[in-house]
């Protein structure tokens, strides 16, 4: 094995007869370095990404969300007793969640109405996401809204008291009638402020106090959609889960963040897939110089390996040898590309050169970037195995065809 490393590394560092392969050995080297720079910037862009959307997922949503498996509204006051006896919660908020058709200087947009009440800024992080104004449900006793921020564009809503936003909600339990007014109820509320999270959620709704929605749809003031929860910092989640699922019964389900955004952490985990088995392509389509470099050099080293031959190297010895010298150009393209790709995303990561506009803000924002030992381990695990096998066909077809198969 000494002897193969010994040979493939004189092989690589010394003067070829034809220039072209030495032209072709530097031009593979650099193609698997970009491929493995590439891996390494995509995957930590996209590690950015992926935290950045799960820090404003969660500032919306909660560590857990109970809802009823028997209605559109519960009774508070059944799972108050469970929620006070349960360890592990910090706080918890009542909601109550409504469509709506917001109108607002002639302008209309359908969304949601989340009514929530004092708590609720205690179970998500919702107050730091605002934008313009702020998050006040109230001021001076006076019911407030606080808007998503896509929807305020799209109204070309404004923060002042010259103008209100009528709110269109549908009468529970109303009877279809050929009057479209008879089946909702018309209410005007202020906003407050505008918040941005995620393009799914600032598209969606607006914040109201939970007593005004339900005063607005003639609810008794115990009815709600949802409870969502906040854990304290050291409590276990799943013991919480359990023990509220067990304590509510049947009547309730008992939401991880994972499940109440299941269809996003799949999504995710998917493009994360396609992500890499696309730059595995690229790096599979550039292996291919591989397999012109360690051809063009066994056909360069013919006589040589005749003499190994003639020596007593056989051909599995041969094989070893032409295996390293594809072994050495891509550790030292895989070191390159390593090398290379971190140093572009530390230098984001600290100077945040690239920059790419918001959808919910008029700012732009740096690419985010996330560094993961894991990505690394990827890359060189994905790059290795290619440029094995790239090294190998070439390697099996000459040796074999030179001097047969022992």
């Amino acid at each position: 094995m000494r002897f193969a490393f010994y040979i493939a590394k004189r092989y690589f560092f010394s003067r070829k007869s034809t220039n072209v392969i030495n032209l072709i050995s530097f031009i593979t080297l650099i193609g698997i370095a970009f491929g493995a720079g590439a891996l390494i910037v995509v995957l930590s862009i996209f590690n950015g990404f992926e935290r950045m959307a799960f820090s404003m997922l969660n500032a919306f949503n909660p560590d857990l969300k109970i809802i009823s498996t028997k209605g559109k509204y519960f009774n508070r006051n059944i799972i108050e007793q469970v929620l006070d006896s349960a360890e592990g919660i910090e706080a918890w908020s009542f909601v109550l969640v409504e469509n709506t058709l917001i109108e607002y200087e002639n302008k209309q947009y359908i969304a949601y109405a989340k009514g929530v009440d004092d708590n609720f800024v205690k179970v998500v992080g919702i107050d730091t996401m605002i934008i313009n104004g702020e998050f006040a449900l109230y001021y001076k006793s006076r019911p407030m809204a606080i808007v998503g921020s896509m929807i305020a564009r799209n109204i070309n809503m404004q923060l002042n008291f010259l103008g209100s936003l009528k709110l269109w909600l549908p009468k529970p339990r109303s009877k279809i009638s050929m009057n479209i007014v008879d089946m909702f109820v018309r209410t005007y509320i202020f906003p407050a402020g505008v918040f941005a999270i995620h393009q799914d959620f600032d598209t969606k709704f607006i914040f109201v106090p939970l007593d005004f929605l339900q005063n607005s749809l003639e609810l008794d003031k115990n009815l709600i959609s949802a409870c969502e929860i906040k854990l304290s910092n050291d409590a276990d989640i799943q013991n919480v889960k359990t023990y509220l699922k067990n304590s509510l019964g049947e009547s309730f389900v008992v939401r991880d963040r994972l499940e109440q955004e299941r269809m996003f952490y799949k999504i995710v985990k998917s493009e994360r897939l396609a992500i890499i088995m696309i730059l595995t392509f690229i790096i599979v389509i550039a292996s291919f110089n591989v397999i012109a470099t360690i051809s063009m050099l066994i056909i360069d080293k013919k006589q040589d390996i005749k003499i190994l031959n003639f020596l007593g190297a056989d051909p599995k010895t041969l094989k070893k040898i032409f295996l390293n010298q594809g072994f050495i150009i891509n550790s030292l393209g895989i070191v390159l590309g390593i090398v290379i790709g971190l140093a572009i995303v530390l230098f984001q990561k600290y100077f945040g050169i690239i920059k790419f506009p918001s959808t919910s803000t008029l700012t732009y924002l740096s690419y985010p970037v996330v560094i993961k030992y894991s990505d690394i381990a990827i890359t060189i695990v994905i790059v290795s195995f290619v440029g094995y096998f790239s090294s190998l066909i070439p390697v099996n077809y000459f040796i074999n065809k030179y001097f047969g198969n022992e």
